[in-house]
């Protein structure tokens, strides 16, 4: 835990500060940093749907696109 502590900055310091074990400051910053899964999900939904959205307009070239 000492090693977490001392590797971050205050606000993340301040973010995990009250937890008690290793496992519980890794899981607050992965949650911080990655999301939850309904997070990672709904990204991954918005990326999907301007995916299927993107196409070339029939004026419009290569290089433009």
């Amino acid at each position: 835990m000492n090693a977490l502590f001392c590797a971050l900055d205050k606000n993340e310091f301040n973010r995990i500060s009250s937890c008690e074990t290793a496992f519980d400051i890794w899981r607050t910053l992965e949650i911080t940093h990655e999301g939850t899964s309904r997070v990672k999900d709904s990204k991954v939904n918005l990326l999907l749907h301007d995916f299927e959205l993107f196409r070339m307009t029939p004026s419009e070239t290569i290089d433009d696109m």
